[in-house]
């Protein structure tokens, strides 16, 4: 009995073991399709994020152009400039601001896909038919 004892605790042992065996191989699997499906998303962020580093850069060196130029405004309004130069000055500004304003609609466009497919996702219609209409 002591020999049949041992015999059943090396039965159950051994079908622990290959449960244990098989919930790991489960396991493993899992992992490995949410890496790849992860794996791809997160490969597009660091590009979109790259791309947004690179128009933020782009926007912080225009507004780096428009503060010179608003100083260059002031120099000439202090030195008494004419009123042409002051002018064109001005409408430099309008310009600028238009830039602007145009590349903010620009990263708008670009943003609404994502976010559009975000609330789709979250079967937030009308807040994704609302972003449309922006």
């Amino acid at each position: 009995s002591l020999k049949n004892l041992a015999e059943k605790t090396d039965l159950i042992d051994e079908k622990l073991y290959l449960d244990l065996k098989r919930q790991i191989k489960t396991c493993s699997k899992v992992v490995e399709n949410l890496t790849l499906e992860h794996h791809t998303t997160l490969n597009n962020s660091l590009k979109l994020m790259g791309a947004v580093t690179e128009h933020y850069n782009k926007t912080r060196s225009n507004v780096g152009k428009l503060r010179e130029q608003v100083s260059e405004c002031k120099v000439l309004l202090k030195n008494g400039a004419n009123q042409a130069d002051v002018r064109e000055l001005w409408l430099r500004k309008l310009q600028y601001s238009h830039v602007l304003r145009l590349l903010d609609l620009l990263e708008m466009a670009r943003n609404t896909p994502s976010k559009f497919d975000k609330l789709v996702q979250q079967k937030r219609f009308v807040a994704a038919v609302n972003l449309l209409n922006l």
